[in-house]
């Protein structure tokens, strides 16, 4: 997939399925004063793929940012929605 297929996948993942928050993205949004409306706004409005990763189960990890504070999110896709790994 190229970066605007993937912003696409997240973007429409989300809309359709919602998103999660891991613990450590949690701790981490919680450290760095962001949010939910925060995140969901990256998202739904990222602009960039920073990188792509393959996760320890084979899983694509994607390094996104974008949104009106132009910040980062580490997201998995997964069945039940968005996955959120960290923000960064």
């Amino acid at each position: 997939m190229n970066e605007r297929e993937i912003l696409e996948l997240i973007r429409n993942t989300t809309l359709q399925k919602g998103f999660i928050l891991t613990e450590h993205a949690s701790d981490q949004a919680a450290i760095r004063k962001m949010r939910s409306p925060d995140i969901s706004d990256i998202l739904l409005n990222a602009n960039r793929v920073i990188r792509n990763d393959i996760g320890k189960y084979g899983d694509n990890i994607y390094k996104i940012k974008g949104g009106a504070k132009n910040r980062s999110l580490a997201v998995c896709i997964a069945k039940n929605g968005t996955l959120i790994i960290t923000v960064m």
